[in-house]
């Protein structure tokens, strides 16, 4: 098990690093993040993305 936090997800939208280097473990471990990461990253992201 590996628990996701904000930062992590945050990433992994816009970018491909972090899920290259995520995928390898997809089949062996279980992704888990709280809801709490979830609002952040909902709250952060457009403005992360508007910048981009």
């Amino acid at each position: 098990m590996l628990v996701l936090d904000a930062n992590i997800l945050i990433r992994a939208v816009p970018g491909s690093q972090v899920r290259l280097l995520l995928r390898p473990y997809a089949e062996h471990v279980e992704f888990l993040a709280p809801d709490t990461v979830f609002q952040e990253a909902h709250e952060h992201l457009p403005l992360i993305l508007e910048r981009r």
